[in-house]
């Protein structure tokens, strides 16, 4: 899974106009949803996770990723199953402003959200421990 981070990063600060990558994890980071097309992002997905993704297609308004057996809608920077579509404005992004080049400041801490919906990352590694092994295989 790691492997698929990195691809991600690394596809993404290219399609982003060369963010430079100083390690992948951060490069997750420093997406800013402002300047980020959503056919960036689905080209970037497609291209990191590819052998993961079992189709793309759009369904009305919405663009929908096919991983294992499930539909993941993208909607307004939010990964989200079917499920979660309607309540969409209740969720986090999963990408989000963060803020690129040296700290001129302490951030202060954030709490983390506890509104981030898990429906993206449960389809691509599970979300019990058997589809977690599984998938690592």
């Amino acid at each position: 899974m790691h492997r698929h981070l990195i691809s991600f990063a690394l596809i993404l600060s290219t399609f982003m106009g060369g963010i430079k990558v100083r390690s992948a994890d951060l490069a997750l980071l420093q997406i800013g949803l402002d300047s980020i097309r959503r056919e960036s992002v689905i080209q970037a997905i497609d291209l990191a996770y590819g052998d993961l993704i079992e189709k793309i297609e759009k369904k009305g308004e919405e663009t929908v990723l096919i991983i294992r057996g499930k539909e993941i809608y993208y909607k307004n920077g939010k990964m989200l199953s079917k499920e979660n579509l309607d309540r969409h404005e209740d969720f986090e992004p999963v990408f989000y402003r963060y803020r690129v080049g040296p700290l001129t400041t302490l951030p202060h801490p954030v709490k983390f959200p506890e509104n981030r919906a898990n429906d993206f990352l449960d389809a691509l590694i599970g979300s019990t421990e058997d589809e977690i092994r599984k998938s690592s295989q």
